[in-house]
């Protein structure tokens, strides 16, 4: 058997993973023009297919510090949704675009598992 053939088996301490993944989020948060790995803010939501008129109409703070994966609400019509959940909503950005979109009494929540873009989402509401 060649060594191209065999599995790559690679063990990953999880805790020291997610340790180093809310170091990034936190610092993301509060330095979202840093320099890092991938690709943040603007041009990746508009790479990923958000309209510019969405992002547009949302805090900068929001778009600037995102780091999302993918445009999804052509997958699921958030009209008159009575409850709305964003899981890795990191600084809310999504939030921001559906919100409007959604039951006016019902609720958008997001769930990110740092606090720092939390804290940043939930600051940017209060002053939209």
């Amino acid at each position: 058997m060649s060594s191209l053939s065999r599995p790559l088996i690679i063990s990953v301490n999880k805790i020291n993973l997610e340790q180093i993944v809310k170091m990034i989020h936190k610092y993301m948060a509060a330095n979202p023009f840093g320099h890092y790995h991938f690709e943040m803010g603007r041009q990746l939501a508009l790479k990923f297919g958000y309209p510019s008129v969405d992002p547009d109409q949302l805090p900068a703070e929001a778009i600037d510090s995102s780091a999302g994966i993918s445009y999804h609400f052509g997958l699921a019509d958030a009209e008159k949704r009575n409850k709305i959940q964003d899981l890795g909503s990191g600084s809310g950005m999504d939030l921001f675009i559906v919100s409007p979109k959604a039951n006016p009494h019902g609720s958008v929540i997001g769930v990110d598992m740092t606090d720092e873009p939390l804290l940043q989402s939930q600051e940017l509401a209060e002053k939209v």
